[in-house]
């Protein structure tokens, strides 16, 4: 192209014509001028001998312009190269300098079709019997040749193409730096001219010394990803080598002896790309057909670009490349923290969704996310590494807070199931009489019974519902019991429980808080996770730029947030307090409201190991919101973390907390075993270890074991308590219970260190009024059947005062510490 650029400016400055013979073949004695060309490096091919005797020479010719007037067209595809198209396009201009106007043609439009015609390249589907096998000719090579009144012209290569395009309007078209006049141009119809590459990198290419130019490349054709990686290993040995060798399915050929496979299999390495000879034959195998092209590229890069002189695959041989891993700059992240990178990240999770690659975040990069009404589902193993995640909500609306940033989603997707007729469940059921393919986890609901009628400002109820983990057979995990009576069931959603482990790991994430005015609209913009049997690790959330009025910005449901999935646990993250806000209630009243920045609803088997809190853990009286909350869950632990709230709203089924630093208050109301071991609660101007919350009822039917444990309260306390509960003369759906209560070594101390020499009250009240709840006709209060209590440092009472002393009428004390 640059040639033919330079050469159209120098056309009006030098001086040059040609005499020529008539158009159609004719025979004219002297042979014009000899334009062979051969002193480029092509093969010269005058016109045939005189006849006997030695008379003068007859060249047979073919006229392309007469008298100024061009006789062709210049014919070219659909498909080539832009560069060529534009050097086609620099002839027209070069010969409408001199008058001679030239069009050019696709191959396709048979109305424009001339008997003499110059054909440009070698994919002329309507003038396929003039094609050329560019294969033999290598991709410096080209050729130019006469057939009968079609003139070719081809490279096998885009520059090689332009090479010989710009040699033949110079030496046949006579449009060269001496041009002044095109009237007549005619050549010789037994021209020929070729250039042939012999300088190729790789001079032997061989599979156990035997020439690959003698095998083929065995593929499933019918796979557009095997067939790809195919044509590219084609294209690559003849690029390297000057080796054409045929793709096919098999060895149908009898004279080809050998194939070279490309093959997708299941295991190809943990690289998931390798090359390897098995029984004497070189196969390319490749794990992720979506990334077949990514590693056969990797080969021909890393070997085949860097080889000279001999290739020799034997059975030593081996290379692998790894495509399990994918990365958004691949699909377009900039990852400078300016650019919204969002559409890059989902496009990178489709397509590692698609076979199961892992997602890897750029080293160094920080990519920024905006308002997007779409969320990156995720599938696979994730590794955000060192990667910094801006969330900016500042401008968020209302339509984008049901968008997650990222769901972590199963396999198989979640089913309803149709409930038989006069279908209900029992507590003492141990098997709910329905089969599945697969353990599976049960979201259960009665509609038409109300439970968690809650008590006080936040008013409101939930349908009768829970969460188990059933086996193939319907036998219920005996670590998922129903919590409630079914009279009926109206509904049973099904989610599947992957067996794989998935882990999620590294990044930090910092949102940039919405400014919307605070209301009871949550939004949800973080990490949702509804895959069962995922890990995540070692991910950082902090929280900037929140409004500074009192009612600046609405909740968020949390950043860490698991729902409908079983035996999920989040390792060593980095969780943040949020500013609380007052919040207008629909009674006109105003509370405080605030995000939990992890929550755990409708789901078994949840653990939080090793956690920590960005901000101080006793930041609620300084206007920070506490961290953690969970609903309709089962199988809750807190193990060695370091965090401001356990709290437990509609309904727990069995919690730990070992070995952790609760920063504010642990809340829980549920049933089975609570137990707190090795924990120490700063407990604020709360002054109770534990709250059994009275807005659900101050229920926990079953056990709660505290051992070893301390609770740190303000320096001019005088009052503490183990637990507090605080029964109200309420309906709120289902029976209330006092619980069992184990303590077995429990301190109080001061902020300041120093030593509680006050009395320690083990219940802080048992109700709010005179009235014996043991009788109420609507939630009768069961009581439990024991306390126990050892190791206590203080002197404590059962109970503060002596309002309700009544309820301990049923409850068997055992005090002492053991011997």
């Amino acid at each position: 192209m640059k040639k033919i650029l330079a050469l159209i400016l120098a056309l009006t400055l030098t001086f040059f014509s040609l005499s020529l013979v008539s158009c159609g073949g004719t025979e004219e004695e002297g042979g014009g001028e000899d334009n062979t060309g051969g002193e480029l490096g092509g093969t010269e091919n005058g016109g045939d001998s005189g006849g006997e005797g030695g008379g003068e020479q007859t060249v047979a010719t073919l006229d392309l312009i007469k008298d100024g007037v061009a006789n062709f067209n210049i014919v070219y595809s659909a498909s080539t190269d832009s560069e060529v198209v534009g050097a086609i396009e620099e002839w027209i201009s070069a010969l409408a300098t001199f008058g001679v106007e030239a069009k050019a043609v696709l191959d396709t439009e048979s109305a424009e079709a001339q008997d003499c015609e110059i054909l440009i390249g070698t994919d002329l589907v309507g003038r396929s019997e003039y094609a050329v096998d560019y294969h033999d000719f290598g991709e410096k090579g080209y050729v130019i040749k006469v057939q009968g009144d079609k003139v070719v012209i081809f490279g096998g290569s885009t520059d090689a193409t332009l090479d010989v395009m710009t040699l033949f309007i110079e030496e046949y078209l006579g449009v060269n730096i001496a041009t002044i006049e095109v009237t007549d141009v005619s050549i010789a119809k037994d021209l020929y001219v070729e250039k042939v590459q012999d300088d190729y990198p790789i001079t032997s290419l061989t599979v156990k010394g035997e020439r690959i130019k003698d095998m083929f490349i065995k593929a499933d054709t019918d796979n557009q990803y095997a067939f790809a990686a195919a044509q590219l290993l084609q294209g690559a040995l003849y690029t390297y080598a000057g080796a054409w060798i045929p793709v096919a399915k098999s060895a149908e050929d009898a004279q080809i002896a050998k194939s070279i496979n490309v093959n997708i299999v299941a295991d190809a390495g943990e690289d998931g790309f390798e090359v390897a000879l098995v029984d004497g034959v070189l196969n390319f195998n490749c794990a992720y057909y979506n990334s077949f092209s990514k590693g056969m590229t990797k080969f021909i890069n890393d070997v085949m670009a860097n080889t000279a002189g001999t290739l020799d695959f034997d059975d030593e041989y081996s290379y692998t490349a790894c495509v399990s891993v994918v990365r958004y700059s691949e699909y377009g992240a900039k990852g400078n923290g300016t650019v919204d990178d969002f559409d890059a990240i989902i496009k990178t999770h489709e397509f590692a969704n698609e076979c199961g690659q892992r997602v890897e975040a750029d080293k160094g990069a920080t990519y920024y996310i905006r308002e997007n009404l779409r969320t990156a589902y995720i599938k696979t193993d994730v590794d955000w590494g060192d990667a910094q995640f801006i969330i900016d909500d500042r401008e968020i609306t209302k339509d984008v807070r049901g968008h997650w940033v990222f769901k972590v989603i199963p396999d198989e997707d979640s089913y309803s199931v149709e409930i038989p007729a006069g279908y209900s469940l029992k507590k003492t059921d141990t098997n709910i009489g329905l089969t599945f393919a697969t353990k599976v986890m049960i979201h259960i609901v009665n509609a038409n019974k109300k439970v968690y009628i809650r008590w006080g400002a936040n008013s409101g109820s939930d349908n009768q519902q829970e969460m188990i983990v059933v086996e193939s057979n319907g036998d219920l995990d005996p670590n998922t019991p129903l919590i409630f009576d079914y009279d009926t069931v109206t509904s049973m959603k099904v989610y599947p429980i992957d067996d794989k482990p998935l882990l999620i790991q590294g990044g930090t994430f910092t949102t940039y808080a919405n400014q919307q005015i605070s209301a009871s609209a949550y939004y949800a913009r973080g990490l949702y996770v509804q895959r069962s049997n995922t890990r995540v690790y070692n991910v950082t959330h902090l929280i900037d730029k929140e409004p500074e009025t009192e009612n600046g910005s609405c909740p968020y449901t949390g950043f860490f947030y698991v729902e409908y999935a079983n035996n999920v646990t989040f390792d060593s993250c980095v969780m943040s307090s949020h500013k609380k806000y007052k919040t207008l209630q629909p009674d006109g009243d105003y509370v405080d409201q605030g995000t939990y920045d992890t929550q755990a609803v409708r789901c078994n088997n949840i653990t939080w190991y090793n956690c920590t809190q960005a901000n101080p853990i006793d930041m609620f009286a300084q206007g920070y919101w506490s961290v953690m909350a969970s609903n309709f869950s089962k199988n809750l632990t807190y193990d060695k973390c370091v965090l401001s709230r356990f709290d437990a709203h509609r309904g727990v089924h069995n919690i730990t907390i070992k070995d952790s630093e609760i920063g504010e208050i642990i809340n829980i109301i549920g049933s089975g075993t609570a137990l707190i071991e090795n924990t120490t609660l700063s407990s604020g101007d709360k002054n109770y270890f534990v709250r059994i919350r009275e807005d659900y009822g101050a229920t926990w039917e079953g056990d709660i074991i505290i051992k070893n444990c301390k609770m740190l309260v303000k320096n001019a306390s005088t009052t503490a308590y183990v637990i507090r509960a605080d029964w109200k003369e309420w309906n709120f759906g289902y029976t209330c219970y006092v619980p069992n209560l184990y303590v077995d070594g429990f301190s109080v101390e001061h902020l300041n260190g120093n030593s509680f020499a006050h009395t320690l009250n083990i219940f802080k009240t048992f109700g709010s009024s005179s009235a014996d709840l043991r009788k109420n006709e609507v939630n009768p209060l069961v009581m439990s059947a024991e306390i126990t209590l050892k190791n206590i440092e203080q002197t404590y009472d059962i109970i503060q005062g002596t309002v309700n002393d009544y309820l301990l009428d049923d409850v068997l004390l055992k005090e002492g510490n053991d011997e």
